[in-house]
């Protein structure tokens, strides 16, 4: 669940729910996607891997 909102997203891989989170951002805030993509980034991921 994503905190601050009701929708569910199934969490298949990181980059996955990025994606996810950018694919509903109408629904969930694009604040949500923009951070989930800094925290990735700081943990070692690497942009390639969204693509």
């Amino acid at each position: 669940m994503i905190y601050g909102s009701s929708q569910m997203i199934g969490i298949y891989s990181p980059e996955r729910a990025i994606v996810d989170c950018f694919r509903l951002r109408s629904s969930v805030g694009y604040e949500i996607a923009r951070d989930a993509t800094k925290v990735w980034l700081r943990r070692g991921g690497k942009p390639a891997g969204l693509m």
